[in-house]
């Protein structure tokens, strides 16, 4: 009995994901380069789903495709730069250089999938239920920002899952594509 409660913890790890868009080309090449604190490709989070067991990521990966599926693709414009403090303890009250991004739509998908992966019993690990999107350019020592601005909109045709550090594991597509 031991051996088999081993055996099962063994066989199980734990894989952070979450809900991604990242930033098409054309308007990802216009980011800085990215720095030890975020190494991942420009994007906006759309919901930081958390450490889930790696046994049910395809199940999480079938909600979150189904509920993506139902709604229509979202229009996305990057807005001018502004600045906010870090509340995450391991920045050190940093403040955050970003653009705030309009895009309508984007707040009611992130609720249906964060409810009904609850309602599915998985626990959401995001501390921030009021949806604030954004797309991060530096982390700041203080509101002093001199590097590049992107600018641009685009039409979100597809969400993406992504494990710790920005690898893609599967593409969610909106309504009609």
């Amino acid at each position: 009995m031991i051996l088999d409660l081993y055996m099962k913890r063994i066989a199980s790890t734990v894989e952070s994901i979450g809900l991604f868009l990242q930033m098409p080309d054309e308007i990802a090449k216009e980011f800085p380069e990215k720095d030890k604190e975020d190494a991942s490709p420009p994007h906006l989070t759309v919901l930081y789903i958390g450490d889930q067991d790696s046994k049910d990521l395809d199940n999480i990966i079938e909600i979150c495709n189904d509920v993506i599926h139902t709604h229509d693709p979202i229009q996305i414009t990057l807005e001018d730069l502004d600045f906010f403090t870090s509340s995450d303890t391991e920045l050190e009250n940093r403040e955050i250089a970003h653009l705030p991004i309009k895009c309508d739509g984007m707040a009611k998908l992130r609720k249906d999938v964060w409810d009904t992966l609850e309602d599915a019993g998985y626990e959401i690990q995001d501390s921030h239920r009021e949806y604030k999107p954004h797309a991060t350019l530096a982390y700041c020592s203080d509101r002093e920002y001199d590097g590049p601005v992107p600018t641009g909109s685009f039409l979100c045709t597809s969400i993406d899952v992504w494990k710790k550090g920005g690898n893609c594991i599967e593409k969610c597509f909106l309504k009609g594509h």
